[in-house]
């Protein structure tokens, strides 16, 4: 982005001591949910992480002091979910290193019926033989994967907007402090192809105007019901340039200064 012969505003200026306008501005018109539902979603998604590690050192623990035996499936126990779905988690019984017979059903169900008669071999906790699990990856760790994988979703979907919407609001203050400053007039509002929330992303539009040269700008994306309502042409937004790089730069929403008349 090129800028011939613009001349940022002058320090003496002050664009806000204009005559009032009988429009009157709504201070709140930027507040919008997604920074909450970002973190929402980070912290969700922090807290099953958590929970994940815990399960898988316990089943790490349980497998290091567990003992070992032979078992049968001799049933297949139902569950009927909520969406009328039909599950099913294979029956065990097996004999410890004692001669005991221990029957227990695994924690894992699914929508395919086990083989009855099938023999599995088994683990167990020697204190107490009912808390025993089939000797299978994904009957040991299926838990704990499951839930570090739903919890590294929710992280990402909204830890990492919530770190770009932070290192983007650090840029906003060094341009707001050593950018160069640009006086520009609203010309519209465009649409992008996300939504948060349900609302679709809105950037300002501005231009600024000097002689036969105009330069359009696009602000950042808002993610709010109400822009239309509280922005219109003609309006008035500074917009704060990196002098060493033009192509970074922030259109300045929050302290739009609406027009006259």
């Amino acid at each position: 982005m090129i800028f011939p012969n613009l001349q940022p505003a002058q320090s003496g200026q002050n664009p806000q001591q204009q005559a009032a306008s009988p429009r009157q501005l709504n201070k709140n018109f930027l507040k919008d949910g997604s920074t909450v539902t970002f973190a929402i979603f980070g912290f969700i998604g922090a807290a099953i992480i958590v929970i994940s590690g815990f399960t898988a050192f316990n089943t790490f623990n349980f497998v290091q002091t567990a003992l070992h035996g032979q078992g049968k499936i001799i049933d297949a126990a139902s569950h009927r979910g909520s969406k009328g779905g039909i599950t099913y988690a294979a029956v065990v019984e097996y004999k410890t290193q004692k001669d005991e017979t221990i029957t227990f059903t695994s924690k894992l169900s699914s929508s395919f019926k086990p083989v009855i008669n099938t023999n599995v071999n088994v683990v167990y906790n020697p204190l107490n033989p009912n808390d025993a699990t089939i000797d299978s990856p994904f009957d040991l760790w299926a838990l704990p994967g499951f839930l570090g994988l739903f919890g590294l979703i929710f992280f990402l979907v909204g830890g990492i907007p919530l770190i770009l919407k932070m290192k983007r609001k650090a840029v906003i203050d060094q341009l707001k402090m050593t950018g160069q400053k640009y006086v520009t007039k609203v010309s519209g509002i465009e649409y992008t192809n996300t939504r948060i929330n349900k609302v679709p992303g809105k950037k300002v539009i501005t231009e600024y105007s000097r002689g036969d040269n105009t330069i359009n700008f696009k602000s950042d994306a808002y993610y709010v019901r109400n822009l239309e309502n509280n922005v219109f042409p003609g309006d008035e937004i500074d917009v704060y340039i990196n002098p060493a790089d033009p192509q970074h730069y922030y259109v300045d929403v929050p302290n739009i200064r609406i027009k006259n008349g």
